[in-house]
């Protein structure tokens, strides 16, 4: 057959080549029994996945070890798959919390290990003690919570007890929790099994509440903002940039960004102009604005907004056709009336008073670097002289 990857990582099967089959083939069956443990297999209504559900199954338990040691929960360096195995094949561990009962003398004699390669392990499996709580939340393997959703819950509750009691009332009116996660939370922490583990990691010592930033107060600037980012972030690894808008919902930040682009064959201004569907941009094009159904979602933002601090245009607002996007925004600004409206970096101050509307705003400035950093929380040489007189 022929695939493609779809999206980042799905895999999609183009279509079946009929002519390569030699007449050898054999015709695939669904397992009906789990080949580690010869339990019964389970296809559970709406998933497409059959399982074992055996929680005594060996596969489930060295899975769940390795998910929790991973770089996305635990993050414990050096313990990969193959030493995992090897720590339940000789029975020094049975479940996640024997990993903090290890000690360098149990695992120094086995094989691929050493002394240096055990001081490293040891040490690597205590530094994850105080990690912060999304982590642990994370590395517990609740089912449909994964890293956001461990977030999500760390960020609100703050402590793992609030969350072993919390109801499934309760959990359901945290933003992006729906039922199907809140009860799995709530059936996880029912379990008995569950519970033993809980408690054994407390007893070994990790943390089990949220870990305050020492940024936390400039934070709270942000708390309940919405902020809208147009452009490219080309220094920013993807997961780096998910990592942050992850935490930027977490404290109740929506981000909004472009849903289409007005786009150009080259960077002039009578440039051929092509508008797209949707975030895609063509070969051989480069947006040079934001698009139509763009504006209309920027606008309204805007128009139900109290405080506003624009920091760069949403295009290239020196060619006529590529400067609706930054009017529309001006103009939608200039027209509030119980708004504060705050203008910063030097381009935004040269589209808003080129555009007619630098009077109708409530602060305009041409420090564009400074006024992010400010707001950053961190001290302006100009302002700090200031204080000091």
């Amino acid at each position: 057959m022929l695939v493609q990857k779809a999206g980042d990582i799905i895999p999609q099967v183009l279509e079946v080549v009929k002519e390569e089959r030699t007449g050898e083939e054999v015709e695939f069956n669904m397992p009906d029994k789990c080949p580690v443990c010869s339990e019964p297999t389970v296809r559970i209504e709406g998933e497409a996945a059959v399982k074992c559900i055996n929680i005594s199954c060996p596969a489930q338990i060295r899975r769940g070890i390795i998910h929790f040691a991973s770089r996305d929960a635990m993050n414990i360096d050096g313990l990969g798959e193959s030493i995992i195995s090897l720590l339940l094949n000789e029975n020094i561990i049975n479940d996640i919390s024997d990993l903090y009962k290890i000690k360098k003398e149990d695992i120094v004699s086995l094989e691929r290990m050493g002394e240096k390669s055990a001081t490293n392990l040891i040490n690597a499996i205590n530094k994850s003690k105080e990690n912060d709580l999304w982590r642990l939340i994370n590395g517990l393997g609740i089912k449909f919570i994964g890293t956001k959703g461990a977030k999500i819950l760390a960020n609100s509750y703050k402590d793992l007890d609030k969350i072993m009691n919390a109801t499934a009332s309760e959990l359901v009116n945290l933003e992006e929790f729906g039922e199907t996660m809140a009860n799995s939370v709530v059936e996880f922490f029912k379990e008995d099994k569950n519970i033993k583990v809980v408690e054994k990691l407390k007893e070994y010592g990790l943390n089990t509440k949220a870990i305050e930033s020492e940024n936390d107060d400039i934070n709270k600037v942000f708390e309940g903002m919405k902020i809208v980012l147009t452009g490219t972030l080309p220094t920013l690894k993807r997961n780096d940039a998910k990592e942050m808008i992850e935490k930027a919902e977490a404290k109740g930040v929506k981000l909004y960004l472009p849903v289409d682009f007005k786009t150009a064959d080259r960077f002039a201004a009578d440039a051929e102009v092509a508008i797209t569907e949707d975030q895609n941009i063509a070969d051989g094009y480069q947006g040079l604005d934001i698009g139509p159904k763009t504006v209309e979602k920027f606008v309204d933002v805007v128009n139900n907004s109290k405080t506003i601090v624009w920091n760069g245009p949403m295009g290239v607002f020196e060619f006529e056709a590529f400067a609706g996007g930054t009017l529309a925004i001006a103009k939608a600004m200039a027209a509030l009336e119980d708004a504060t409206t705050v203008i910063g970096g030097g381009d935004s101050a040269a589209a808003v008073n080129q555009l007619g509307f630098g009077d109708k705003m409530t602060h305009v400035s041409t420090g564009g670097g400074a006024s992010l950093e400010f707001l950053e929380g961190k001290e302006l040489p100009g302002i700090a002289a200031l204080d000091n007189k």
